[in-house]
């Protein structure tokens, strides 16, 4: 079974098999085992489209300006020193008790959603 949304394909010799021959080719043959090679038809070798990873890299592009302009925010890792954390969260706009409502709040939303499945 092929996954899409990775980018690339599962591991396949046939692929890398019928590539022209060059010394990246040879590496990648003797690697077939555990490289990936590109989604394509297992017929005809054709390269086939991921639309998931095209959308994933077109989302993970979106949020750079999405957290530049503030909606998106920084959860510092807990284990931070305080002061750091702080200075984190305070530098969104949040006071500290904002900040754990808004997680209280994902954490729920994320509870309803797993429930729902």
């Amino acid at each position: 079974m092929t996954v899409y949304g990775r980018g690339i394909g599962n591991s396949s010799l046939e692929y890398w098999m019928q590539m022209p021959d060059s010394d990246d080719i040879y590496r990648k043959r003797l690697a077939s085992f555990v490289v990936s090679a590109p989604h394509h038809h297992p017929g005809t070798f054709a390269l086939l489209p991921d639309q998931l990873a095209a959308m994933l890299a077109q989302d993970i592009a979106f949020m750079t300006f999405d957290f530049a302009a503030g909606k998106i925010f920084r959860r510092p890792a807990f284990h931070r020193p305080d002061d750091d954390f702080d200075r984190i969260v305070a530098a969104q706009g949040l006071s500290f008790g904002e900040f754990v409502a808004f997680n209280e709040a994902r954490a729920a939303e994320v509870k309803r959603r797993v429930s729902m499945t």
